[in-house]
């Protein structure tokens, strides 16, 4: 009998407990003081999504590395050179012959490309296949954190860029672009001087700010919904205002933790290159997650999933309206 109870024992000591739906986190409000209560409690956990991140976007860093492998060279730093030449190539008096040698002896150091420069820039072009399915299985993970799914962050992540990876990849291309096209928009307004331009630059700008509170929403969908581009791009935009209020939190609460990262840049340059790798990237994709879930969930999943009370009367043969893709 003794021996019996105590074969139970281990039995339950070693047997492995369910996994079920972590209803500690679940149960946390999506608010503002529940921010900070899931930040506590899975601040490590977003620490390794950074890292995480940060390794399957590898390649970027080749982009540092290129400009180190640059060749250093002297060259001609007088503005005047290439006048005094062309006068000289014209007519070659005593008078130019004498001040051209002066002129043309005023170097300084410069950097070209060498061959290691565009082979550091061919491997770093990869980050366009890579930045899409990383954002991507970033975004199933901290939608997991949101739900109080349980997580186990390594295979998470690479299931769900497994089972995506064709439409992040062009997603992520898409962005990208988008983000480029963007950016060239608004430093070239800013160069130009005069009121309209000046309006443009601030119309530029604001299109930046909103397509940066988008991305809250884009990859979250895609990993969730079956859905097109478009229908992606252009629920994002509705739920961007549908949202605003959780939006500019989130949104001001990332350039706040840019900011404390530029000045740990500016304290520490070891320390400020380090940072987004360590922390900055995860707690960035977990504050947008955390602002765009309950939205998502409101407007897109919830008015076409009716409470339990009201499933009874349904039929078992109805499809879903949508498909969960994570």
């Amino acid at each position: 009998m003794k021996d019996s109870n105590k074969k139970n024992r281990l039995f339950k000591l070693f047997t492995p407990k369910p996994i079920t739906k972590d209803d500690e986190f679940a149960e946390i409000p999506t608010n503002f003081k529940g921010f900070f209560v899931m930040l506590g409690r899975k601040f490590w956990n977003i620490s390794n999504l950074s890292l995480l991140y940060s390794f399957v976007n590898l390649p970027v860093l080749f982009l540092f590395l290129a400009f180190a492998l640059r060749t250093p060279v002297s060259v001609v730093s007088s503005p005047m050179n290439a006048a005094f030449y062309g006068f000289w190539q014209v007519s070659e008096s005593p008078v130019l012959s004498s001040i051209y040698p002066f002129v043309s002896n005023i170097n300084a150091d410069a950097t070209v490309p060498s061959v290691g420069t565009y082979i550091c820039f061919g491997i770093a072009a990869l980050f366009i296949l890579t930045f899409g399915i990383s954002n991507a299985g970033a975004a199933y993970v901290i939608r997991a954190y949101n739900r109080g799914d349980p997580v186990f962050l390594i295979s998470d992540y690479f299931g769900a860029i497994k089972r995506n990876w064709k439409q992040a990849t062009l997603l992520g291309i898409i962005d990208l672009l988008f983000c480029f096209i963007l950016f060239y928009d608004y430093t070239f307004w800013l160069s130009m001087p005069g009121f309209f331009n000046s309006l443009m630059t601030y119309f530029a700008l604001f299109l930046c700010a909103l397509y940066f509170i988008m991305r809250f929403y884009i990859y979250t969908i895609s990993i969730t919904f079956d859905l097109s581009f478009y229908k992606i791009l252009k629920d994002a935009f509705l739920l961007t205002f549908l949202g605003l209020k959780r939006n500019l939190a989130a949104f001001f609460g990332i350039i706040f933790v840019l900011f404390l990262n530029f000045l740990l840049l500016l304290l520490y340059i070891p320390i400020g290159i380090i940072f987004p790798i360590i922390l900055t990237l995860g707690l960035v994709m977990f504050i947008s997650g955390y602002a765009s879930w309950p939205v998502i969930k409101k407007y897109m999943i919830d008015p076409f999933y009716p409470e339990e009370s009201d499933e009874d009367d349904s039929s078992d043969d109805d499809e879903p309206v949508f498909e969960d893709r994570g």
